[in-house]
């Protein structure tokens, strides 16, 4: 083989492990996107289920009345994620969510 042949051959070599890194970098930056965006939608509907308990404990019309807007503001946080993972074409397993 001649060496321009060779050194062909090692740059090409060299050239895919370069895009398997750089394939590998975006597979994981998205699987950490992924992760962050499902913790980020368990705990909208954790604190969707924890202003619900808080409404259905208090009595005082004035707290009442802050519970509402928790819940409100809670459940269309809760809302706006599911509808961002479905047009961002994610999975969401919701029997995994809390």
């Amino acid at each position: 083989m001649s060496t321009n042949m060779v050194t062909r051959t090692k740059r090409l070599k060299k050239g895919s492990n370069i895009l398997d890194t750089i394939t590998n970098l975006f597979t994981t930056q998205q699987i950490n996107e992924y992760d962050q965006f499902y913790d980020a939608l368990e705990a909208a509907k954790r604190e969707w289920l924890d202003s619900r308990m808080y409404f259905d404990s208090v009595s005082d019309p004035e707290l009442v009345d802050y519970a509402i807007h928790m819940m409100e503001a809670s459940e269309t946080k809760y809302m706006y994620l599911l509808n961002k993972a479905k047009k961002e074409n994610y999975t969401v397993d919701l029997s995994r969510l809390i």
